[in-house]
């Protein structure tokens, strides 16, 4: 991963999230598409859910590029910790994606 990509993420919270971060370490290629997808739509202004942006990744690849072995899939579990690190990077993305409190987060959190 690039280096600083991640540095200001919060602990593992649960068993979910570790998996996600184990899997986002093998698909860098797709969490800038996310980046870039996402800024797009904040430099509309635009609010936007989470399940557009993955299924507009998950098209953009599966058109764009060779699948890998396992085959290209982004779990659904993960897009509430795909939110969220698109969030502490970019924190003009906090008003523009809605995010439900997840196991593990403080109750004081995104609500």
């Amino acid at each position: 991963m690039q280096e600083g990509l991640f540095d200001n993420l919060d602990p593992v919270r649960n068993e979910l999230e570790r998996k996600y971060r184990e899997w986002l370490v093998t698909h860098e290629h797709v969490w800038l598409l996310m980046e870039r997808f996402a800024l797009q739509m904040a430099d509309r202004g635009r609010r936007f859910g989470m399940s557009m942006l993955i299924e507009r990744v998950r098209w953009e690849v599966r058109t764009t590029w060779a699948l890998d072995v396992d085959g290209f899939k982004i779990n659904n579990n993960f897009t509430a910790y795909i939110a969220r690190d698109l969030i502490a990077k970019y924190p003009v993305l906090e008003t523009l994606i809605e995010t439900r409190r997840i196991r593990g987060e403080a109750d004081d959190a995104a609500a």
